[in-house]
């Protein structure tokens, strides 16, 4: 059901929000701080779920400028290829990845029906699916995507994170975070970075029902439990034990 009261018709798609120059030099300098809730919680997370990679191809959705591309590659990787509805982060893609056999393409994943020349060990997604207003969708498209056996990682903002958008800290998570309409699934406006930006809200509840009936077996899950090793500053850690910020899934295709 869509939460239609908490929309606006200012609030940017995600591709739109990251054409913005501000916008996008905002977001890689705030995604890059060493303690910062990506580096430090889920992409480590996200690495420890995807493994061996030697060997395995390997496709990733949303793929930014293509920073797991890079570390995939490096781990092993044989073949690479990222999708992305942003030209500014296809142009940042490319520009990471020369030198290496990694592409990447264009891609508005809304619109995708998957690679038809191609099939994939391993799918990941990284805090990009938040965005999409058909889970299914994807879902079903990433399971003609993989080889038999394979592998589909991905994370998303935690539920209370996108059910919380009125709620959000300033120096007190926990005295300030307010969960608001959380079985009451749909559209968000999410106030960042100086701007706004269209979200979709879902409970865990539905992430796992998806998975399942789109024939996926889940076999990790972690709401991206801070390991106090990845903070230099204790009390940031401290503040990240308050609220989860991201949710991340491994599942396999059953056979």
């Amino acid at each position: 059901m869509k939460d239609a009261d908490t929309c606006s018709s200012s609030a940017l798609d995600s591709i739109s929000f990251y054409e913005d120059d501000a916008v996008l030099a905002s977001y890689l300098k705030e995604r890059d701080r060493a303690d910062g809730p990506k580096l430090a919680i889920e992409e480590q997370i996200v690495l420890r779920f995807l493994g061996n990679l030697t060997g395995c191809s390997v496709l990733d959705l949303g793929c930014g400028d293509a920073r797991i591309g890079r570390a995939a590659l490096r781990a092993g990787a044989l073949h690479y290829v990222g999708l992305d509805g942003s030209r500014r982060m296809i142009e940042l893609a490319r520009q990471s990845l020369i030198g290496t056999s990694g592409v990447v393409r264009l891609q508005n994943l809304e619109n995708w029906r998957g690679e038809p020349a191609e099939r994939f060990d391993i799918v990941v997604s990284q805090l990009a699916l938040q965005y999409i207003t058909n889970l299914s969708h994807i879902f079903e498209a990433v399971r003609k995507q993989l080889k038999p056996r394979g592998i589909f990682v991905f994370s998303v903002e935690h539920p209370l994170i996108t059910s919380s958008f009125k709620g959000q800290f300033e120096n007190d998570i926990a005295a300030s975070w307010c969960v608001r309409r959380y079985f009451r699934e749909g559209s968000r406006v999410n106030a960042w970075l100086n701007s706004a930006v269209v979200k979709q809200h879902r409970t865990l509840q539905t992430y796992f029902a998806e998975l399942r009936r789109c024939g996926f077996q889940l076999d990790r899950f972690s709401e991206g439990w801070p390991d106090p090793d990845n903070f230099p500053d204790r009390a940031i850690y401290e503040q990240r034990l308050e609220v989860p910020i991201c949710a991340i899934f491994r599942a396999r295709l059953e056979q």
